[in-house]
């Protein structure tokens, strides 16, 4: 009997659960220590949603292993909020952040506010950052390594010069690659009929599609005040930000060939006259407070990617022939139904950036898609399918 209990497959596949769930726990309660230090509710909708896909991921791979979980995070809350008061335990997380977009959007005035000092020259009539170039320091107590990047120019017949600057960048960050991209833009600075997919494609075609899976659209001058409408009247701010938000997505999508991806959307106030909380942080005109919400989002993508890991780690050859048909959907991908500033407006051509159809990649079709899409970018830290 007891010979029979130790030649038992099933012990080890219980154990190696265990050792799965465990280190779930872990990171559960890493992100939730990182919500502490930026001062945010564990109810935050971003910080929710991060949770529960987590839970539900992990709860699918049970279920296809025999086993049924539960979605109960409160040890994991417990544990978090102790080793915070204790404040003896170190946090074990840093977080490697690459800045991209346009000349002139603001990418060196939002890493300034970041670190609440002036690392960088900023300069309203040219572009600050010349070459490629680290910014280090700590936020909160949390490691941060910034590389800040030269400004791109929209128009196609200054992609060659373009695509000279993001060679640099990318011989740059062969060595240490970062964990999330920013692509900053202006919310003020409307572009139609997709203007800007010259820039993106060039993008696109020097780092690959799967730049896209990791990367966070950050709009500037957030506190803008809406444009007049063709009738004359004035737009609300949260339409405006949808709008704006909506054709920067857009663009991407195209650039990147899948439209499926829906990333998602931080803004961002740098004018010295924005409103404050009584913390000091900058509040936009919805009421957000921006700094505490990009770091958030920052963080949740390598949190999610951590996990991914992880549940990568318990799928041998072997297994992965009986898998079934509920899948879960790679986890970057999660990030694209997370918080965007307000909830948006279903806009017509929008219809491939819902919810549902984040959902639908549970389906079969999922099993179909090639992973070499989500892995062709070296310089990148993989963000392969688990």
């Amino acid at each position: 009997m007891r010979s029979q209990q130790l030649d038992d497959p099933t012990n080890g596949e219980s154990k190696e659960h265990d050792e799965t769930h465990e280190k779930l726990k872990m990171i559960r309660v890493k992100f939730l220590r990182l919500v502490h230090r930026l001062g945010l509710a564990p109810n935050e909708t971003v910080v929710a949603q991060v949770l529960y896909r987590l839970g539900i991921v992990e709860q699918l791979r049970g279920r296809n292993r025999g086993r049924i979980g539960t979605l109960s995070f409160d040890p994991a809350s417990a544990m978090a909020g102790q080793l915070e008061a204790d404040g003896q335990e170190p946090l074990d997380f840093s977080c490697t952040i690459m800045v991209l977009g346009k000349t002139g959007v603001g990418k060196s005035a939002t890493i300034n506010s970041i670190f609440d000092e002036a690392k960088l020259p900023t300069n309203a009539f040219q572009s600050g950052t010349k070459m490629v170039q680290d910014v280090v320091g700590t936020v909160q107590g949390i490691k941060l390594r910034v590389i800040d990047t030269p400004g791109l120019l929209p128009s196609g017949s200054d992609q060659r010069q373009n695509e000279k600057i993001l060679h640099s960048v990318k011989n740059f960050i062969k060595k240490t690659p970062p964990d999330i991209l920013l692509y900053f833009d202006r919310l003020d600075m409307q572009s139609k009929d997709f203007g800007d997919l010259p820039l993106l494609r060039t993008i696109t075609k020097i780092f690959g599609p799967s730049i896209w899976q990791n990367a966070i659209v950050v709009l500037s001058h957030a506190a803008s005040a809406p444009p007049d409408s063709p009738q004359g009247t004035v737009s609300s701010y949260d339409m405006f930000v949808t709008q704006r938000s909506h054709v920067v997505q857009q663009t991407i999508r195209q650039a990147a060939g899948d439209m499926w991806l829906v990333n998602p959307v931080s803004l961002v106030e740098n004018h010295p006259a924005c409103r404050r909380n009584r913390a000091g942080y900058r509040v936009l005109p919805n009421g957000q407070v921006w700094k505490p919400q990009l770091l958030l989002l920052s963080f949740a993508s390598k949190i999610l990617a951590e996990a991914n890991t992880v549940l990568k780690v318990q799928d041998s050859p072997a297994k992965k022939q009986f898998a079934t048909r509920s899948r879960a959907p790679p986890l970057p991908y999660l990030l694209s139904s997370l918080l965007r500033s307000r909830p948006q407006v279903k806009l017509p051509e929008e219809q491939f950036g819902d919810e549902d159809g984040l959902d639908d990649d549970l389906d079969e079709s999922s099993d179909s898609e090639d992973e070499s899409e989500y892995d062709d970018l070296p310089p990148f830290k993989s963000l392969s399918k688990a």
